[in-house]
């Protein structure tokens, strides 16, 4: 699409950024914001932002954050036919994932009514065990015992009030149901890595462009994080809105079709003349 503009012609500053790292919490977004005053010079801050994510088209004005920690247990090696005189930390993270999965049911009943449309598959914050990993082998007491955790929480809410519930909970495992007095089990969290939730203004020039330009007259809410969420704290209003699939998002044939990708060529050179004028396709 940009080789087909003529840049020279528009008549309002049109800039495209590229990121790295959105799936690992969009870090280039988040390091290269404070420096785009200085990277554009003369040329105004941005106002608006268009993210290209698989939306098959439709248009997003708003994302579930994600928020993820690791839990450790360590506890103390041993042979498995002396149990007594270890302590199995996969035991102790078992009971860690139970009281977490108790939390997660709780989270799932309490659905938001302001959410229920956008998100009408899961209007709640969704949690996720992501990995687990410990011990050594099968007769051996495992000494330690890593699990990883996600979740995302709606807008409009605190993205860390979920953490510290599940820290509150987990502090309440008692020590002592494992292990000798001796030898405890240990059980901690790591800091949180957070990617925050984004809710952008309706009716803005760009969701006005697209809308007109996709036929669409409603904008709904991402399921996922983007880099979005970044530009929203830098003052530039996102939408999300591209082609491709999310059912293929993350699988091994991730792809989107050719006249999908076409199409989204086409449509970028007609918000770009509806917004910033000129740059009629060479």
């Amino acid at each position: 699409a940009a080789a087909k503009l003529d840049l020279a012609a528009l008549k309002r500053p049109l800039v495209f950024i590229f990121t790295a790292d959105e799936e690992v919490g969009c870090l280039g977004a988040a390091r290269l914001l404070p420096l785009l005053p200085d990277l554009l010079g003369e040329i105004p801050q941005p106002r608006l932002a268009w993210i290209g994510e698989p939306t098959s088209y439709r248009v997003f004005h708003t994302h579930k954050g994600i928020v993820v920690f690791t839990v450790t247990v360590c506890g103390r090696g041993g042979h498995s036919s002396v149990p007594e005189q270890g302590v199995n930390a996969i035991a102790v993270a078992g009971r860690a994932i139970e009281t977490i999965g108790r939390y997660q049911a709780e989270l799932r009943a309490q659905r938001s009514v302001a959410f229920a449309a956008i998100f009408p598959e899961s209007p709640y914050t969704t949690l996720n065990f992501g990995t687990i990993a410990g011990g050594t082998a099968a007769n051996m007491i495992a000494e330690a015992c890593v699990l990883q955790v996600s979740y995302r929480p709606l807008p409009q809410t605190d993205p860390l009030e979920v953490y510290h519930e599940i820290a509150r909970r987990l502090h309440e495992i008692d020590p002592r149901d494992y292990g000798s007095p001796d030898h405890r089990a240990t059980l901690e969290l790591s800091q949180p890595f957070v990617v925050p939730p984004l809710l952008s203004p309706r009716a803005t020039p760009l969701e006005g462009a697209l809308f007109a330009i996709l036929d669409r007259h409603s904008s709904g809410g991402a399921p996922f994080a983007t880099d979005g969420c970044q530009f929203a704290l830098g003052g530039i209003a996102a939408l999300i809105c591209g082609p491709g699939d999310l059912d293929q998002a993350h699988q091994p044939n991730e792809s989107i079709r050719r006249d999908a990708f076409e199409q989204g060529t086409a449509v970028i050179l007609a918000v770009v003349n509806r917004l910033c004028g000129g740059g009629v396709p060479r």
